[in-house]
C-alpha cells in the first residue's frame, strides 16, 4: 500500500527542521500518490502510471524512462551523489518508483528490479538522514517482504544500520542473520559491534526496541565460533 506520512517529530533540525521537510514532502507527494492510487483502484492502471510519471518529472526532475534505464548507482549520482544524495529528491524518487511497481504488480506486470531500485534509494536517503528511519519503517518492511530472500547483500547490511537508527533492534538483528547468510565473515564483525553498542543502552530502550538485555547478551555470547 502506498505510504502516507502523518509524522510528528520532536527532534529539531537546523535548516530546515525535519517537521518542515516532511510537511513539504507530504504536500508535494501525497497529492500525486492519492490521485494515482484512486485511478489504480478503479482499474485505470495506465492513467495511474501517467500521474506517477508526471510526478517523477516535476518532483524528481528525471524522466521515467531514465529512471528505469540507469542502474541505481548512476541514479544516485543524478540525485546528488552516492555518499551525499539529495535526501528529498531521493525519497520522492523512491516513493514514486515504489508506487509504480505496486501498480504494475497489481496489473500482472511485477518488476522486482524496480522494487530493488526503490529500496536502494530509500536506504541511501536514510543513511544520509538517519533521523528519518523510523518514519519509513513500514515502507521498508513492505518492500523487503515483496522481495523475500532476493534482497541483495548490500541492502541487507544497510537495513541493519537503518533499523538500528530507527530503534528497531529486533529487526536489525533479523537482517544481521539474513546478511550473514550471504557474507558470514563481514556480518559476524558487524554483529559483535551491534551487540556491544546495544549493551551500553538502558534496559528500557532495549525493551522498546524489541531486544531485551538478556537476548543481547546471548547474541554476543553466540558470535564466536558461530555463523551470524
Amino acid at each position: 500500500m502506498v505510504a502516507y506520512f502523518t509524522y510528528r517529530m520532536s527532534v529539531q533540525w537546523a535548516m530546515p527542521q525535519k517537521d518542515d521537510f516532511l510537511t513539504r514532502l507530504q504536500e508535494q507527494l501525497l497529492r500525486a500518490l492519492e490521485q494515482a492510487r484512486q485511478l489504480s483502484a478503479a482499474g485505470q492502471t495506465d492513467e495511474a502510471l501517467a500521474v506517477i510519471h508526471r510526478a517523477q518529472r516535476t518532483l524528481v526532475g528525471l524522466d521515467s524512462n531514465l529512471l528505469h534505464r540507469v542502474p541505481s548507482a548512476d541514479l544516485l549520482l543524478l540525485l546528488g551523489g552516492a555518499e551525499t544524495p539529495d535526501v528529498e529528491r531521493c525519497l520522492h524518487c523512491a516513493e514514486l518508483l515504489s508506487a509504480e511497481a505496486e501498480f504494475r504488480a497489481k496489473s500482472g506486470e511485477p518488476d522486482p528490479a524496480q522494487v530493488h531500485k526503490a529500496l536502494e534509494l530509500y536506504l541511501s536517503a536514510l543513511r544520509a538522514e538517519p533521523g528519518f528511519a523510523a518514519h519509513y519503517e513500514a515502507r521498508l518492511g513492505a518492500l523487503t517482504q515483496s522481495l523475500g530472500y532476493a534482497v541483495l547483500e548490500a541492502a541487507r547490511s544497510q537495513l541493519v544500520d537503518v533499523y538500528t537508527h530507527a530503534g528497531r533492534f529486533d529487526e536489525a538483528e533479523n537482517w544481521l542473520y539474513r546478511w550473514g547468510e550471504l557474507q558470514p565473515d563481514m556480518a559476524r564483525g558487524r554483529a559483535e559491534r551491534f551487540y556491544r553498542e546495544l549493551l551500553s543502552l538502558d534496559d528500557g530502550v532495549l525493551e522498546q526496541g524489541g531486544l531485551p538485555r538478556a537476548e543481547v547478551e546471548e547474541g554476543l555470547a553466540n558470535i564466536n565460533g558461530t555463523t551470524v
